[in-house]
């Protein structure tokens, strides 16, 4: 409106201006109803509108102003230009009357688009928000219990990692379920045994205490159940505290020289008392991981091997670096294994020969060894040793001074 107005003042600017540099005669009259004007010249009209009077309507000098006339009220401009006074005017109706029309043109074509504009809008964001209700109603429609990976059709990317970050949670719960389950079926898979055959140690040795016969024997037959139900229970802690969500995130650099002279050193005594020699032949090589899951890998494969390898074996320890990898191998003259049984070496529960060996274990060290190493984004594989037992690789990324993490 204040636009408007400005270009309505324009107008009479220009038509006084016009008025002045036009010269009308005396008493020429123009016959616009609409246009109010007077040129005065020593106070005389010369030249008028046709709805002007014929004598001075007034001798303001003001530029704009107001006044009343006909019955109705005018918005005037007055220009003085030497001895001629040029006075202009329109109805303030009239201005009022075009600002409604010009403004109606402008509002109108905005106001009959807004509805569509709104159903675009509508649809829009309908459209966009149907990856949110497709995720909605999937979380919905699961059960309780229902920990399967949830899919969006068409999904946007905003709310990809709202799903990917989801089906991590569910995978992760799933895998916390998962091992919950498995470790309530192997403590009650594996104890089973031991507590059964510890009934019966203890029931023959209050038989024996009730005859005055106990022996040395009966207490020996004692103390190795005791010690097998030990070690059971603690590779199954062991399988249930290398997961990924308990596992040491803060891994360091280790060097597995150190590290395996430590496990050698640890084991030295039950090597020596199997008459088994061992040799360790590495250079200082680091890797990134964590040091008490380390130990206990390599001490589950080196107790196997002084387990299985058998009397005045040898036992032979290897690390190399080959394409940013160590490898480190442990093998030993044993009687090995063959094909098959290699492939199922690494399987819960699984014990190869233990009739004939009559070596008696819970299954789950090379099970351990296999998950530490996995957990440490390496591989673990057993094979033929050139000793004539069991040779068993494992390969690990090789850590160089500067990496921060390992993906």
């Amino acid at each position: 409106m204040e636009q408007l107005d400005n270009l309505f003042d324009q107008e009479l600017i220009s038509i006084a201006n016009v008025l002045v540099n036009a010269k009308p005669n005396a008493n020429t009259t123009n016959q616009e109803r609409s246009l109010f004007y007077q040129v005065i010249e020593n106070k005389t009209v010369i030249s008028r509108s046709a709805i002007a009077p014929n004598e001075v309507f007034t001798s303001t000098n003001s530029d704009f102003f107001h006044f009343t006339y006909n019955a109705q009220r005018w918005r005037s401009y007055s220009l003085k230009v030497d001895d001629l006074l040029i006075i202009v005017a329109r109805p303030i109706a009239q201005r009022i009357q075009s600002a409604e029309i010009v403004l109606y043109k402008a509002i109108f074509p905005i106001v009959i688009t807004i509805p569509f504009i709104a159903l675009i809008i509508f649809y829009v964001i309908r459209k966009s928000l149907k990856p949110l209700r497709n995720l909605s109603n999937n979380l919905q429609a699961k059960e309780i219990n229902e920990l399967s990976p949830v899919n969006v059709d068409h999904n946007v990317k905003e709310l990809k990692p709202i799903e990917l970050t989801l089906n991590r949670l569910f995978k992760r719960l799933n895998s916390a379920f998962e091992r919950e389950q498995q470790l309530a079926t192997n403590a009650a898979h594996e104890l089973r045994t031991p507590i059964s055959v510890l009934n019966i140690t203890t029931h023959n040795l209050i038989e024996a205490y009730a005859e005055n016969g106990i022996t040395y024997e009966n207490l020996k037959e004692l103390k190795n159940n005791v010690e097998r139900m030990t070690q059971v229970t603690e590779q199954i802690i062991a399988l249930y505290r290398f997961s990924p969500e308990y596992f040491n995130e803060k891994l360091i650099p280790i060097n597995v020289e150190h590290l395996l002279q430590q496990v050698i050193a640890n084991n030295y005594r039950d090597i020596t008392k199997a008459t088994q020699n061992i040799s360790l032949e590495s250079i200082p090589l680091m890797v990134l991981g964590d040091e008490f899951s380390l130990v206990t890998l390599f001490e589950n494969l080196l107790k196997n091997s002084i387990k299985y390898a058998g009397a005045k074996s040898e036992i032979l320890i290897s690390t190399v670096l080959k394409h940013n990898l160590v490898i480190i191998t442990l093998e030993d003259s044993g009687a090995g294994l063959t094909k098959e049984q290699r492939k199922m070496m690494f399987d819960r529960f699984y014990r190869a020969n233990e009739d004939t060996t009559r070596v008696k274990g819970s299954g789950l060290g090379l099970s351990i060894a296999k998950h530490i190493v996995e957990l440490h984004n390496g591989t673990i594989t057993g094979e033929r040793s050139s000793l004539g037992g069991l040779n068993v690789i494992v390969t690990l990324p090789h850590y160089f001074k500067g990496d921060s993490h390992v993906e």
